[in-house]
C-alpha cells in the first residue's frame, strides 16, 4: 500500500512513555555487568524524540548502528547475546530436503513427480504430513518457475506474492481485541500480509511482509516494512508471556520469527528477549 508507506511513524505522547517507563521496577530490568540498565538507556536516547522508534517499545535492532552506539563492545555482545540460535531441522525433514538439491529444473520436477511414499506403504498423516507438505511446496514453485507467462520475471502486486508462496499462511487479528466482548467489532491493528500460527492453542508465531519489489534498503517501501515486522513480532512475543503465565525459565526459550518477502529477495528474522524488558530483533545473513 503506497499510501501507507508515505505515513511518518506515529508520533510520541512523550508524557505517557515517560510515565510507563518510571513505573518499570529496576528489579524487573536489565542489568548488564557493567551496571547500566538497558531499559534506561534506551529511555535516555529516544525520550526527546518525536516519532516513534523501535527503542521506544525496548526492542533493540541488531542492524541498528545508532542503537549499537550507545554500548561498549563488551556491553554489546553481553546484550545480543544469541542463546537460542536458529532452531535446527529434524533429521526426517532435512532428508527431505537434500533430496531437491538439484541443477536443474528438469531434475526438480523429475523429483516433485515421484512419489514419495514407499512401495506398500499406506499414507499415515502422523508419519507422512511433512513429507507430502514438503513435496507440494516445490512442486507449487516448480510451476511457477515452468509457467510459460514467466510470472516469477514479472511485476506482480504484492499481495500475488502471498497467494502464491505463502497460501499456507493465515492471517489473523487477535491483538487489539483480548477485552472485546464477543458481540462487538475487531480492531483492525496493525496490516500484515501473513501471520503463522499454532492452529491448537491459537498462538501467533511468526509474521510474513511482503512487496512487489526490493529496491534497496533506504528503499520506502522495505523501510516501512522494516519498520512493521519487530513491533508486530514484539506483540506477538507478548502473547507468549502471557500464555506461560509471565514463567522467566518458559520465556527464555521463546523466539518468534519473520519473513521479509520482497520481490524475489527473501530474508528471514527473529526476535527473543535478551532480558527486563530487552527483546532483540535480528535479521539473518542473506
Amino acid at each position: 500500500d503506497e499510501d501507507e508507506c508515505d505515513k511518518s511513524p506515529p508520533k510520541i505522547d512523550k508524557s505517557a512513555f515517560c510515565k510507563a517507563h518510571s513505573a518499570i521496577p529496576d528489579n524487573t530490568k536489565m542489568r548488564l555487568k557493567s551496571g547500566r540498565m538497558v531499559e534506561d538507556v534506551l529511555f535516555d536516547y529516544v525520550k526527546d524524540k518525536d516519532y516513534e522508534e523501535h527503542a521506544h517499545s525496548y526492542i533493540v535492532d541488531y542492524d541498528n548502528e545508532n542503537i549499537r552506539s550507545l554500548f561498549s563492545e563488551i556491553e554489546w555482545k553481553e546484550l545480543i547475546f544469541d542463546r537460542l540460535s536458529v532452531p535446527s531441522l529434524s533429521q526426517e525433514i532435512a532428508s527431505e530436503l537434500t533430496r531437491y538439491g538439484t541443477k536443474s529444473l528438469g531434475e526438480l520436477r523429475e523429483i516433485v513427480t515421484a512419489p514419495y511414499l514407499q512401495d506398500g506403504d499406506v499414507y499415515d498423516v502422523q508419519k507422512h504430513y511433512n513429507l507430502e507438505w514438503i513435496q507440494m511446496s516445490i512442486r507449487a514453485l516448480v510451476n511457477l518457475y515452468e509457467n510459460m507467462d514467466s510470472p516469477l520475471a514479472r511485476s506482480q502486486y504484492e499481495d500475488w506474492f502471498t497467494v502464491a508462496l505463502f497460501g499456507t499462511c493465515i492471517d489473523i487479528s487477535n491483538r487489539k481485541n483480548r477485552n472485546r466482548p464477543s458481540n462487538e467489532r475487531k480492531f483492525m491493528g496493525r496490516k500484515i500480509d501473513g501471520i503463522v500460527y499454532v492452529i491448537s492453542r491459537f498462538l501467533e508465531i511468526g509474521a510474513i511482509e511482503t512487496a512487489r519489489s526490493f529496491l534497496g534498503e533506504f528503499d520506502k517501501k522495505y523501510l516501512h516494512e522494516h519498520f512493521k515486522l519487530p513491533k508486530t513480532l514484539r506483540d506477538m512475543f507478548a502473547d507468549h508471556i502471557r500464555a506461560v503465565d509471565y514463567d522467566d525459565e518458559k520465556i527464555n526459550k521463546i523466539q518468534v520469527f519473520g519473513i521479509l518477502h520482497l520481490g524475489l529477495r527473501i530474508q528471514f528474522a527473529r526476535l527473543w528477549r535478551a532480558g527486563g524488558s530487552i527483546t532483540i530483533f535480528r535479521k539473518d545473513p542473506q
